[in-house]
């Protein structure tokens, strides 16, 4: 349909970024299927290694945040009735267990429903970058010295 990367419309109908998220959501699934449910030592060796970068960062004082992108509402609702939901709950909760301050922000309702916010069901455009970096940034502030 012409609709490719690069060359996508700045703004999608909110039908075009529902139809879209429909595609994307069982793409998801499916890697979800395949990578982590099939072989779960990839995950259990992904956090390990993000464990040990992150200790590599503190002992520099580096303050580590991790974050989870806005997606578009339907794409969102869509992962969500595949478990994605249950999948970052564990996400946060292993980031308090490192004392790490984690943004989720996939559901962000100032920024999810606005269609004018994407480029595709789950990437945000330039305009969505300043909304969603201005939610980043006061987030950033509340949680600067967490780690201190």
């Amino acid at each position: 349909d012409g609709n490719i990367r690069g060359r996508l419309p700045s703004v999608l109908s909110a039908d075009a970024l529902a139809a879209h998220s429909e595609r994307t959501s069982k793409l998801h699934q499916q890697y979800q299927n395949t990578c982590l449910r099939k072989e779960p030592h990839l995950q259990k060796a992904t956090l390990a290694t993000l464990e040990r970068l992150i200790g590599f960062l503190k002992k520099r004082h580096i303050q580590v945040v991790l974050f989870t992108a806005p997606h578009y509402q339907s794409y969102a609702q869509a992962a969500a009735s595949k478990g994605n939901d249950k999948t970052l709950a564990a996400l946060n909760a292993w980031a308090n267990a490192q004392n790490v301050p984690y943004y989720n922000a996939y559901r962000n309702s100032e920024i999810t429903p606005e269609p004018t916010y994407f480029y595709d069901s789950h990437h945000v455009n330039q305009k969505g970058a300043v909304a969603f970096s201005k939610r980043l940034r006061t987030f950033l502030f509340r949680n600067s010295e967490r780690e201190k």
